[in-house]
């Protein structure tokens, strides 16, 4: 199978500073994020040579104004929110030297990044047909932006080293989380495998 560069874009689901542990202690925790953020850094600097666009999608959460099913989740479960990803906090940045002047960014303030509706208008002006989504975790703000953009009609990709979640949630989410992916929802390929496809 091939792929258009000239049709695909990247789409990096919320790799802040938050998702990442920064300032957050017990980084063993964190470290199959930070793992998957320098897997997608290498990823990206030879898909932006192919001239593929990227896209960085940023959690948000203001206090007082959240949307309202995720103002009564958070009410309602205990140990959901934390406080984290709040807008104008460190936590909320782009975690590293992950972005460059010309990547676009999309702040949302729901799990999936097709919340933010300029996002699809975005991909619908430049005819993108591929999506290549990277990012964390793969059970909350990963799969909503996967299950949105496959309902929309895209194809897509998952390089299996740049999806991830918290250690503890390896074997009950991520795992299982990734064969539901690649049995239904597009493709979940070694690195390597997607660059041959471009």
């Amino acid at each position: 199978m091939k792929i258009q560069h000239d049709q695909t874009c990247v789409i990096i689901v919320d790799f802040q500073n938050d998702s990442c542990g920064v300032g957050l202690g017990n980084q063993e925790k964190y470290q199959p994020i930070i793992e998957a953020v320098n897997k997608t850094n290498k990823l990206m600097d030879v898909l932006r040579k192919k001239g593929v666009a990227c896209i960085f999608t940023k959690h948000i959460e203001e206090p007082n104004s959240l949307p309202d099913n995720l103002q009564l989740l958070y009410d309602n479960k205990e140990n959901l929110s934390n406080g984290h990803y709040t807008k104008g906090q460190s936590g909320s940045e782009l975690y590293g030297n992950l972005i460059l002047p010309y990547d676009l960014v999309f702040e949302k303030t729901l799990w999936g990044a097709f919340s933010n509706k300029d996002l699809e208008s975005y991909l619908i002006s430049k005819d993108i047909k591929n999506l290549i989504i990277c990012g964390a975790e793969t059970e909350t703000c990963v799969l909503s932006t996967i299950t949105e953009a496959f309902d929309r009609g895209y194809n897509i990709f998952m390089p299996i080293n740049c999806i991830a979640t918290k250690a503890n949630k390896i074997d009950s989410h991520h795992i299982p989380m990734m064969e539901i992916f690649n049995r239904y929802y597009g493709y979940v390929i070694d690195e390597s495998d997607l660059l041959n496809m471009l």
